[in-house]
C-alpha cells in the first residue's frame, strides 16, 4: 500500500512496533553485555555476577515479546502457504482473514490473562529471588507484547477487508 494512503491508526502501529523492536533489540544488547560480563568476572577473576540467571529470565520474555509486533508487521513469520497458494485471491483473503482474526482472540486473551496474572503478582508481593525485583514488573511484558501484536492484527485485518472487496 502507498505510504500516502495509510491511516493514522496504521502509521501509528507501524512507529509503535519499531519502538518495541528497538527496545527488544537493546534488551538482546544489554543481555549479550551481562553474559560477556559474568563468563568474564566467573573465569577471570572468580567473581561471578550475582542474579545472572534471573535478570536473564527477565529480559528473555520482554526481548522475544516485544519482537513480535514488528516481525508480523514484516511478515517474517514462518508460514505454510502450500494448500492456500493455488486458490483465487478471494479465498486467500477470506482464509487470511479468519486466520488473522482467530490470531486476534488468541492474543487478545493473552493481553486479558496477562494483566490478571501481573496484578496478582503484584497483589502478592512476590519478588524475583537475588536481584529483588517485583515479579510483576516482567510479567506485564507479556501483556504488552500480545497488545502490540493484536494492534498489528487489527491492521492485517483491514488489509484483508479491503482485498475482498476489491476481488469480490
Amino acid at each position: 500500500m502507498d505510504r500516502d494512503k495509510r491511516g493514522v491508526f496504521e502509521k501509528s502501529v507501524c512507529i509503535m512496533s519499531n519502538i518495541l523492536i528497538y527496545i527488544s533489540t537493546g534488551l538482546l544488547f544489554v543481555m549479550l553485555l551481562l553474559g560477556i560480563a559474568d563468563v568474564t568476572g566467573r573465569y577471570l577473576f572468580s567473581r561471578p555476577i550475582t542474579g545472572t540467571i534471573e535478570i536473564f529470565e527477565v529480559l528473555m520474555p520482554g526481548m522475544v515479546l516485544l519482537g513480535l509486533a514488528y516481525t508480523q508487521r514484516m511478515k517474517a513469520h514462518v508460514t505454510v502457504d502450500l494448500f492456500i497458494s493455488w486458490l483465487p485471491s478471494k479465498p486467500r483473503s477470506i482464509i487470511g482473514f479468519v486466520t488473522m482474526l482467530w490470531a486476534l482472540v488468541m492474543f487478545g486473551i493473552m493481553v486479558w490473562k496477562g494483566i490478571e496474572l501481573a496484578f496478582l503478582y503484584r497483589q502478592m508481593g512476590r519478588v524475583i529471588n537475588n536481584i529483588d525485583v517485583p515479579m510483576y514488573l516482567p510479567r506485564l511484558l507479556v501483556p504488552l507484547g500480545a497488545l502490540a501484536i493484536c494492534m498489528v492484527f487489527l491492521v492485517d485485518l483491514m488489509h484483508y477487508i479491503r482485498e475482498m472487496r476489491t476481488n469480490g
